[in-house]
């Protein structure tokens, strides 16, 4: 079971629509909880750590409230790359325009220094999002905090995200559950080109930029089946997302150090905002 506890930060303005910044370090299971909230997976879910990069906004509407979840990547105590410096200023940012955050605790762990600055705890909150156990406890809580007045978005939307940005991430859910070890960390994915065709399946062309030339052979496998294993299932949970069929090629390339390259990570979205490649 994960213990969840709720700190609460109040700003200015009334609303029954606020935003919710959801935060933990690593693998607690903030993407289960957000996705369990909205009603459908909209964040990727692996067994490994970090598997959140961008934020993933979320929306939970109901007849009479409007919840914007925040799903941010893992808290990371150390940070390796430019990359992991820029996803932690966006936790920050997050966590300081929310009217309300989640913060998720193992309660199998000890909990680490990091959550200490947590003094403010609103609640504490057991739950098991992965069984769905307490995420209406926490509903609840969310609900008790936000204020009348209109909400921010359609009421029959689920996140403002575009369709290039879910595709993505589907594909690298795929490399997160296929390869090991350090692979997965060392991959980017864009779509560089969707075309929607009335005639034919949409063709949505997506590229994996990596590293090293290494890293693209163990991706690419022997005469292309680790690729075209990638590739198969990715496009089945694309279609099942986008409730089409679709023609989906995957193509890597080598970048060395994008995530060392601030230019680049802000050109892949890691600036703050998700920008349709």
């Amino acid at each position: 079971m994960i213990t969840l506890s709720v700190v609460v930060l109040y700003l200015d303005g009334e609303s029954n629509a606020g935003y919710v910044a959801v935060l933990g370090k690593p693998n607690v299971g903030k993407s289960t909880l957000a996705n369990q909230m909205i009603g459908q997976k909209l964040s990727i879910v692996t067994d490994k750590p970090q598997t959140t990069r961008h934020g993933v906004l979320g929306i939970c509407s109901g007849p009479e409230y409007q919840m914007i979840l925040y799903d941010t990547p893992g808290v990371l105590d150390k940070k390796m790359h430019k990359l992991d410096s820029m996803m932690m200023k966006n936790v920050r940012i997050a966590a300081l325009n929310a009217d309300c955050v989640l913060v998720l605790v193992d309660a199998c762990k000890v909990p680490e220094k990091w959550y200490e600055k947590f003094t403010d705890v609103d609640e504490v909150i057991p739950v098991s999002a992965k069984y769905g156990h307490g995420v209406d406890d926490v509903k609840d809580w969310i609900l008790s905090k936000l204020l009348t007045g209109p909400p921010y978005y359609p009421m029959d939307i689920v996140s403002e995200h575009p369709e290039r940005f879910f595709v993505a991430e589907i594909v690298r859910e795929k490399i997160f559950m296929q390869y090991r070890n350090e692979v997965p960390y060392v991959c980017q994915v864009n779509v560089v080109n969707y075309k929607t065709r009335t005639t034919a399946k949409d063709f949505i062309q997506v590229e994996i930029v990596v590293e090293k030339e290494s890293r693209k052979i163990i991706l690419i496998g022997k005469g292309g089946k680790a690729l075209k294993i990638l590739a198969t299932a990715a496009r089945l949970d694309v279609e099942d997302f986008l409730q089409k069929k679709v023609f989906l090629e995957v193509e890597v390339k080598v970048k060395e150090n994008w995530r060392q390259d601030e230019g680049l990570l802000r050109y892949y979205g890691y600036g703050g905002q998700i920008r349709a490649l």
